[in-house]
């Protein structure tokens, strides 16, 4: 079960030292999650930084063909992500994996390879665990681009290498290193450098595509759209390997546009292309543009096989006609109609071979759309009639008596093809398709012969006969386990009840009729064995067993089944451990233990635990074992004094990104045993979105507050730039606070390694007005 969470806007933590100077190594709030899973307050929520991409057609000279979506985690849980797909010609690379943090992000890049000249709609579809799954982006291309009909004027263009303005409308996709003439690059300009399109008259825009240059030295970082109507939108960071920024919005009407850098890094920003598209209009896209038909005989009609026709443009389709050739034809709902945007009509096609062999045809839509007309291409084969054959045999089968038999026979031959099962050449009514499953057998079934006759028109064929063999039935017995073990339990004293479940597993019902008990054990159950009982093929009863030592160490016991199954009698082994008056007991520091994900830089990668015998018995610790990607060393033993306490260090090494869970599980003689601490990570670490005040700082040797929040885990005398240090104090404070609350269920402080210096207590405040205690951190960090 999770621990209870506060929501808070701050936290100081204050100390009292034992040393010369104060601080930290890192403060770590957490979301804590449990063994088993996230809060159930967390949820994910995912945010494109575009849903529609559109497609010039690709230039030949082009190096780059793709374009780039964001996709955000907004939400406050992990996005877990099934699958990411693209359909049509569009295909996709991503950074995505198989999870992303809250507020993490990662991108899809997007390619299109078109076929032909009409356009191609598509889409990438992304299957996840957020609302609204899957989330798609819609596909289209290729569209004219409207960018090369435009003037163009720059604020300033390299003549020298001619990377000229007017190269930024030239079609081509591509710039330095690989071939920087084809690209635009200002005369070593960065921010406030500009590009204008401007068309004679005007033009309906609703997409505009940005490529950087492909030069991992300069990139434009932010910048802002202009339009003639006034309006204007901001622009992020474009990716500088040449992939394109969508920016899409709602049709607008301009004689311009204009893209102004707000920010940007290198030496000369420009652009290796800079592509305008207005709204689609009408367009088609069908569920098949190919239709394979079977083997059909001359002169016969097929059944139908459909394509859906959807309007998935920005304004509706009109059918102006629809033509068939070949040996099809074709009804539909389309023709003659006028289908508005993300609407759909159907056409149905049937198959009459006039001819025998390969029959070809094609279905013609003729409609306002782009690529009109559009094609379905048909394909099928006319035969002639052929008497069936036997192509697969039915097989021989084994039942045990009371279940059934399932016979199956493949054959071949023109359709329809009639079946008639018989059983000892005798036909067996309603038996009239490829397979057959007899009635619950018996063993006067055994021996029985089952075969089939095949027929068309043609003729008719008899499959070799196959043979039922019918075994008697049996009972059977499984236990949910075959051993207990129970926990150190103090003489005299009762232990919690064990449950051991009883399934009747054979094919027949099992009769149980004693259940004995040896050692200091007892049982109670609800197999009613007092009279015996018997239980029906798949039901249950449950065996609870107590254990109630009568003196101090090792006490075996067992419980014996006897029943009419083969194995019988079964046997339970049973183990525990007498504990005398005076017993140990186990306390822990930390039932849960949460890990940040670990930084490259950091020397201490462990947290501590400590483990204390709050008994008045000496402690016997058999083993600490760590489960996971989690490691432990420890100072404990194989034993603990009462009043006693030994320390637990556990690390941490993640394989991947994804949260990892385990345990540290001690076996003891305490009750309990064994006791379990809980672990789990990377989980996100709150601490560096926070805001950090301190009492002092050492800014000399740059051990500012802010080191305690960076994600390193180190410091002096190593790496003392990647801690934080007071100015001499001893008591002094650090605080972090929120822009907004947030929401924490525990704190990791690491002392610095510096074992001449060492906090000793603290306290932690909260800006709910709580307060919790802190005892002397260990300061080998």
């Amino acid at each position: 079960m999770c621990t209870e969470s506060c929501t808070i806007n701050s936290k100081s933590f204050s100390t009292i030292v034992n040393g010369r100077i104060l601080g930290l190594l890192k403060l770590i709030p957490i979301w804590f999650l449990c063994a088993f899973g996230a809060s159930a307050q967390s949820s994910p929520s995912v945010t494109l930084s575009a849903t529609n991409l559109t497609y010039a057609t690709p230039n030949s000279l082009s190096t780059v063909k793709a374009q780039l979506v964001t996709l955000t985690n907004t939400g406050t849980g992990v996005l877990s992500i099934s699958g990411i797909s693209a359909t049509g010609n569009y295909s996709q690379t991503n950074t995505c994996g198989t999870s992303v943090a809250a507020a993490a992000s990662c991108t899809i890049s997007v390619a299109f390879n078109p076929s032909g000249t009409g356009i191609q709609t598509g889409a990438v579809a992304i299957t996840d665990n957020a609302a609204g799954s899957p989330h798609v982006i819609n596909l289209a291309g290729p569209v004219s681009n409207l960018a090369p009909n435009a003037a163009v004027t720059v604020s300033s263009q390299n003549t020298g290498t001619g990377q000229l303005g007017s190269k930024a409308v030239d079609g081509v996709i591509t710039g330095y290193p690989g071939t920087y003439t084809y690209e635009w690059a200002t005369n070593g300009q960065l921010a406030g450098a500009w590009i204008q399109l401007t068309w004679s008259s005007p033009v309906q825009l609703s997409q505009v595509v940005l490529y950087d240059r492909p030069n991992l030295s300069d990139n434009i970082q932010a910048g802002t759209l202009q339009f003639s109507d006034g309006s204007s939108i901001s622009v992020g960071t474009l990716p500088n390997n040449g992939q394109g920024y969508p920016v899409t919005f709602a049709t607008k009407t301009v004689a311009w546009v204009k893209f102004t850098v707000t920010q940007a890094v290198g030496n000369n920003i420009g652009l290796a292309e800079f592509q305008a598209f207005g709204p689609l209009g009408p367009v088609v896209s069908l569920s098949s543009t190919t239709l394979n038909f079977q083997s059909q005989l001359l002169a016969t009609t097929s059944p139908a096989q459909s394509v859906t026709v959807t309007s998935n443009g920005t304004s509706p389709v009109i059918f102006s006609g629809i033509t068939v050739t070949g040996d099809y034809a074709e009804t539909d709902n389309c023709n003659g109609s006028t289908l508005p945007v993300g609407s759909t009509c159907t056409i149905n096609v049937t198959f009459t071979p006039t001819a025998t062999g390969t029959r070809t045809g094609t279905i013609s839509l003729a409609d306002n759309a782009m690529g009109s007309p559009q094609t379905i291409n048909l394909t099928g084969t006319g035969a002639v009639l052929t008497s069936p054959s036997i192509t697969t045999q039915p097989a021989n089968q084994t039942a045990i008596a009371g279940q059934t038999a399932t016979f199956s026979v493949a054959a071949s031959g023109s359709g329809p093809l009639g079946y008639q099962w018989q059983k000892n050449t005798a036909n067996i009514a309603g038996a009239n398709s490829a397979t057959y499953t007899t009635p619950a057998t018996t063993t006067g079934d055994s021996g029985s012969t089952f075969q089939v006759v095949v027929t068309n028109t043609a003729g008719t064929v008899t499959s070799n006969p196959a043979t039922l063999s019918v075994n008697p039935a049996s009972p059977g017995i499984s236990l949910s386990s075959t051993s207990l073990t129970f926990a150190g339990q103090v003489i005299a004293t009762t232990s919690a009840a064990q449950t051991i479940t009883v399934t009747s597993n054979g094919s027949t019902a099992l009769v149980i009729s004693t259940i004995a008990m040896t050692g200091d054990y007892t049982q109670t159950n609800t197999c009613g064995v007092s009279s015996g009982i018997t239980l029906q093929v798949g039901s249950t009863c449950t065996i609870d067993v107590m254990f109630t030592p009568t003196i101090p160490g090792t006490r075996t016991g067992a419980v014996t089944i006897t029943d009419d199954a083969t194995g019988s009698p079964q046997t339970i082994a049973l183990a525990g451990t007498g504990l005398a008056a005076g017993s140990p007991a186990v306390s822990l520091s930390a039932n849960n233990v949460v890990c940040a994900m670990p930084n490259s830089l950091s020397t201490v990668k462990t947290q501590l635990v400590s483990l204390s015998n709050t008994g008045t018995g000496i402690l016997s610790i058999i083993e600490i074992t760590a489960s996971g990607n989690f490691t432990d060393t420890d100072s404990c033993g194989n034993s603990l004094g009462a009043g006693s306490f030994c320390t637990i260090s556990i690390g941490f090494s993640p394989s991947g990104t994804a949260v990892q869970t385990g345990t540290i599980t001690i076996n003891d003689d305490a009750k309990g045993s064994p006791h379990v601490v809980n672990l789990v990570g990377p989980v996100p670490n709150l601490a560096p979105n926070a805001t950090v005040a301190v009492s002092s700082q050492s800014t000399g040797t740059g051990q500012q507050g802010t080191k305690a929040v960076d994600g390193v885990i180190a410091g002096y005398p190593a790496n003392p730039t990647n801690e934080w240090a007071t100015n001499g104090q001893l008591t002094g404070w650090i605080q972090l606070t929120w822009s907004s609350p947030v929401q924490i269920s525990q704190v990791i402080l690491y002392d610095r390694v510096n074992l001449t210096d060492n906090i000793l207590a603290g306290n932690l405040k909260f800006s709910d007005g709580s307060t919790i205690n802190i005892g002397a951190l260990s300061n080998d960090g």
